[in-house]
């Protein structure tokens, strides 16, 4: 019984072989992905409503002249070593820390911003993982092979994020094609400045990594921490999305999935809301053609956003499993474009997300040495 029990469990939640090349375009890639949604300032000077690690502390220094700058400086360099792989155990509960206290502040004004909670929870997930190796003495990338080693990739690592922050703060990285093509799309642009500022991001990420040696690292112990970072990072992913059923059902007293068709009003809702709040011609319009259709059919449209919560739903039996989890982040991210279009509610972290971590490991499993073992 033992033994199928095991078995059972191995099957339903694999464990991926991830190579070491993989982990550090997962962790580069998740940085510059942090590094594109951090906020460029903090203007609260105070926190009326405190939440979270505010009702312990008085984050109100964060909006003190001069402070932020360097803050922000700060996490882009513990970014920069998070992606290098360089001594996970202490960067990464760092930049967790770091990441989580601007939102917490904003948070703490007396309304909830759910935009970074993805990203923030996740972090925690791996900051928890990585501790957790670390004191077994199952680590994972830590250190070079010396001080001498260190304190050049410390060095290098204060440069670059240096430059990081005086790039945006002069260039604006995040909208390199916004200068390039002020004529473009917001669309096309938004696309463009993704391609041109993640190559930028990885060559930078890519120098410390050279001199860790971290994308060639090998031995039982760093395999093992490798792979089980993506394990995490997609169970928390995961989970993220089953809160959100289990919140759906809750406040609907079960009865979201039959009323599921009146998301549709919620468009013609917010269209009327936004007009009536600042009086905008441009909202003073009809709804579309597609929302008109699926008011007049909430059969058909009920069944569409139930497929929805399905996916959010099952997703966490698709952890381990590249194949798997690639065809649910990428409906999910189908999902979220969907909506965005239907109620001009985008959530651009949950997408990011799940590119990184459930659409990509199943390209790189393809392309690297990270390919799943043979079941036994």
């Amino acid at each position: 019984m033992k033994n199928f029990i095991t078995r059972l469990w191995e099957a339903l939640f694999p464990i991926p072989a991830v190579s070491a090349r993989e982990a550090f375009l997962l962790r580069a890639l998740l940085a510059a992905a942090l590094f594109w949604f951090f906020p460029p300032v903090v203007q609260w000077k105070s926190q009326p409503s405190p939440v979270g690690l505010a009702h312990w502390m008085d984050l109100t220094w964060l909006s003190h002249p001069g402070v932020f700058p360097v803050y922000r400086a700060m996490f882009f360099g513990l970014l920069l070593l998070y992606a290098s792989g360089f001594a996970l155990p202490v960067t990464l509960p760092l930049m967790t820390l770091v990441h989580i206290l601007p939102p917490t502040l904003h948070n703490s004004q007396g309304f909830t911003y759910h935009g970074n909670q993805i990203m923030s929870l996740t972090l925690v997930g791996l900051s928890v993982m990585t501790l957790w190796f670390a004191l077994a003495g199952r680590k994972g990338p830590c250190m070079t092979s010396g001080p001498g080693a260190s304190a050049l990739v410390l060095g290098v690592v204060a440069a670059e994020s240096v430059l990081l922050w005086f790039g945006e703060k002069s260039f604006s990285l995040g909208n390199l094609c916004g200068h390039l093509y002020p004529g473009g799309s917001a669309f096309a642009i938004g696309c463009g400045n993704v391609l041109l500022f993640m190559p930028v991001f990885l060559v930078l990420a890519a120098v410390p990594a050279f001199l860790t040696r971290t994308w060639s690292e090998d031995g039982a112990p760093v395999a093992e921490v490798r792979s089980w970072t993506l394990v995490t990072a997609q169970f928390v992913i995961a989970s993220a999305y089953l809160i959100s059923v289990f919140s759906k059902f809750i406040r609907s007293d079960g009865m979201w999935l039959i009323n599921s068709y009146y998301v549709a009003l919620d468009f013609v809702k917010t269209l009327r809301q936004n007009y009536y709040s600042g009086l905008d011609p441009q909202f003073a319009v009809d709804p579309p053609g597609y929302i008109v259709t699926m008011m007049q059919h909430p059969v058909l449209t009920a069944a569409f956003f139930d497929i929805g919560v399905a996916l959010e739903a099952f997703m966490i039996f698709a952890v381990g499993h590249r194949k798997w989890a690639f065809a649910f982040g990428a409906s999910l991210i189908f999902m979220h474009c969907t909506i965005a279009k239907i109620m001009n509610l985008f959530f651009p972290t949950h997408v990011a997300m799940l590119a990184i971590f459930w659409v990509l490991p199943a390209i790189l499993g393809r392309t690297s040495a990270g390919r799943e073992p043979a079941a036994n």
